[in-house]
């Protein structure tokens, strides 16, 4: 199969690596964002229970009491609810911004240690150390 030169370059364009890591990175940096916003849509719960209890009175007293039988029930006790909520301020969002920023500042930390070669005068001081922008 002879390939045309505007052949080679559609398919050199088409499986280039950086091109197709460059279209991934953007999509997951879209749903990122999208499961950022999710924290703040309003949030809906519905809660139902059922149940028959059975109360032993002479324990809830301590002590067993003429006349009065030892056990009360069995009573029905049926729930339903709902709770309905939104954010009204992220707080997570916040915190979230504070540590990134800390841990920009402790990156660009630079350790300064006095180096002293044995025997020899070259003394000095060796730098190590994160890259950011932060300064001692």
């Amino acid at each position: 199969m002879k390939l045309t030169l505007e052949q080679s370059v559609a398919l050199a364009l088409k499986q280039n690596t950086t091109a197709q890591i460059a279209v991934l990175t953007a999509a997951e940096a879209e749903q990122d964002k999208n499961i950022s916003r999710s924290n703040l849509i309003p949030s809906a719960d519905l809660q139902v229970s059922d149940s028959a209890r059975r109360q032993n009175i002479e324990t809830g007293f301590g002590q067993k009491i003429p006349g009065i039988p030892e056990h009360s029930g069995p009573f029905q006790v049926f729930n339903a609810g709902v709770a309905v909520g939104t954010p009204i301020f992220d707080w997570r969002a916040e915190i979230d911004e504070r540590v990134d920023a800390r841990a920009s500042d402790f990156a660009g930390c630079v350790a300064v240690h006095r180096v002293a070669a044995s025997g020899s005068e070259r003394d000095g001081f060796e730098v190590a150390g994160g890259t950011g922008a932060s300064a001692l």
